[in-house]
């Protein structure tokens, strides 16, 4: 008789009978199918609570059907399913997706089981439901939680637990999803980093080669996005400076910032000239409006330095920074006593400002 007729008499007698002759009632995962796609099915659970202990199994079928009411968000299903014995932190193959336990992996890959029902839960955005489940940093990946979950709720909630350990593994993860490789739905959007990076966890990547790949995901969201994250990257207690910059200073990603405000264009050492000589033009022209420039000449030629300072009710400090924007020589050091004693001193000639 085919298993699944045998499940749906939600007969327990039955069950056991079938069982004890042998039948495996897990066969073609028929009894996740039935677990996992609905809630009435009472006989089959209290069976399922009974032999999942002695026969493994049976306890993966009813870790499939928690994945499968966890992915359909069925709170009911995913309470009988716990109430029988599920494991939420055990990982659990998909058959909806078409892979199989014993697929053999290619040559230097690991076997892919499947997910835990805490990470469906946190992939699906499901706050309420991971809550429930429970996540325990003894037997979760925390980071790979992180990695994987599409709301801040949840990185908040995780958080409270454990803060994340790897940065660069879950920020890699992120930006692939947040990248332009898939069309635009409600997820793409910054504010799952934007919580990751405010865990209060100091980002400090040196491999290069990783940096260079979380760049060419940067490289690949939308300006938005790409402004938001690095602006955040900015801040030094959120990213080391050394990983801010190396991450950020390809030609490339210096030109995608410019265009979004965030970098000036670099200052060649011929403008900073033109700069300095139009701020120094400036700068005289606002003394000229104060200072007639050949009566300041005559002035500290004819009367120390300090003196003159105290008719404009000025520093000499101050003084002798007005004659050098003016281009106005003051005598040296010792010329006054030199005066004193009678010797011959050589006054310049003032110069031309410009």
């Amino acid at each position: 008789m085919d298993v699944y007729t045998v499940l749906d008499t939600y007969n327990v007698e039955l069950y056991e009978r079938f069982r004890a002759a042998g039948c495996d009632l897990t066969e073609r995962h028929a009894m996740a199918s039935f677990l996992g796609h609905g809630t009435r099915n009472r006989p089959l659970l209290g069976f399922v609570k009974r032999h999942r202990s002695e026969d493994p199994k049976i306890q993966q079928e009813l870790n499939i059907a928690l994945g499968y009411h966890v992915r359909a968000g069925n709170e009911r299903g995913i309470n009988l399913c716990l109430w029988a014995g599920g494991d939420p932190h055990a990982p659990a193959p998909n058959p909806e997706l078409g892979i199989s336990e014993d697929m053999k992996p290619e040559d230097g890959e690991e076997r892919f089981i499947g997910w835990s029902a805490i990470e469906e839960a946190a992939s699906h955005g499901h706050l309420p439901i991971v809550k429930r489940l429970g996540p325990d940093p003894a037997r979760d990946d925390f980071d790979g939680l992180y990695q994987w979950t599409r709301s801040e709720c949840i990185v908040e909630f995780l958080a409270t637990m454990q803060p994340p350990r790897d940065l660069t593994r879950i920020l890699s993860s992120q930006l692939w999803w947040l990248s332009d490789r898939f069309p635009v739905t409600a997820y793409r959007s910054t504010r799952t980093i934007e919580a990751v990076l405010g865990c209060g966890v100091r980002w400090e990547e040196t491999d290069a080669g990783k940096l260079a790949s979380i760049r060419r995901s940067l490289l690949s969201v939308a300006d938005d996005h790409l402004k938001a994250i690095a602006v955040r990257l900015g801040r030094p207690d959120i990213c080391a400076p050394e990983t801010y910059h190396e991450l950020l200073r390809t030609p490339r990603m210096q030109e995608r910032l410019r265009a979004l405000g965030l970098v000036k264009k670099p200052v060649t050492e011929r403008e900073k000239q033109q700069v300095e000589r139009g701020r120094r033009a400036e700068e005289a022209a606002r003394l000229m409006r104060q200072y007639d420039r050949e009566t300041l000449y005559g002035q500290v030629w004819a009367h120390p330095v300090q003196e003159v300072a105290k008719s404009y009710g000025i520093s000499g400090v101050r003084l002798g920074k007005v004659c050098r924007a003016l281009n106005i020589p003051v005598p040296p050091r010792g010329y006054w006593a030199h005066v004193r004693s009678g010797a011959a001193v050589r006054k310049p000639a003032l110069p031309r400002l410009g």
